[in-house]
């Protein structure tokens, strides 16, 4: 019976596609209007197939075959109370408000660490490039490079760049012989 009418086997899920895509693309020329729906629509889906799972699909030919199943339909029972936790902190969105820094003055210091291992060198000044620009009170930040780089190409790049920097000291670890 299931085997001659196996062609049905992909209209419901084409149909869930269509409808999610549909609503998604409504959602993005009226921001607001999908989310919601979304939500909603996800939930009966995964609830049809959930029903579909439970009544349709758990083995009864022997009993080892029935705990299994009923083992993997715990599973999807446990992953659709998870998604049904993140729909309904996801139910009413965060207006996501600006947030006032303080005065520059008032800023905490920032440390960023950047840890390399074997990384080629222009991939590492790319990096500290980023961190030098950073928007941020320069005084309030100390950059530290952990690199296992041939040091003299690395150190040589802050000074040609006309970027301030400060002396730090330099810690190493000996390297084992290869």
């Amino acid at each position: 019976m299931i085997l001659q009418n196996w062609q049905w086997m992909f209209v419901y899920p084409a149909v869930v596609l269509a409808i999610m895509e549909t609503l998604w693309i409504v959602s993005r020329k009226r921001p607001g209007f999908g989310h919601r729906t979304a939500i909603v629509t996800s939930l009966v889906v995964r609830l049809i197939y959930l029903v579909w799972r439970v009544f349709f699909t758990i083995p009864t030919d022997a009993w080892w075959d029935a705990a299994t199943g009923l083992v993997l339909l715990a599973v999807e029972v446990i992953g659709f109370a998870q998604s049904v936790t993140v729909y309904a902190t996801l139910w009413r969105p965060h207006s996501g408000g600006s947030v006032w820094l303080p005065r520059a003055d008032k800023l905490p210091s920032v440390d960023v660490f950047i840890a390399t291992y074997n990384e080629p060198v222009s991939m590492l000044r790319m990096t500290i490039a980023g961190a030098v620009s950073m928007r941020y009170p320069r005084d309030a930040v100390r950059i530290f490079v952990c690199t296992t780089a041939d040091e003299t190409k690395c150190v040589s790049w802050p000074s040609n760049t006309g970027q301030p920097t400060s002396p730090g000291r330099t810690t190493r670890t000996p390297r084992p012989a290869t």
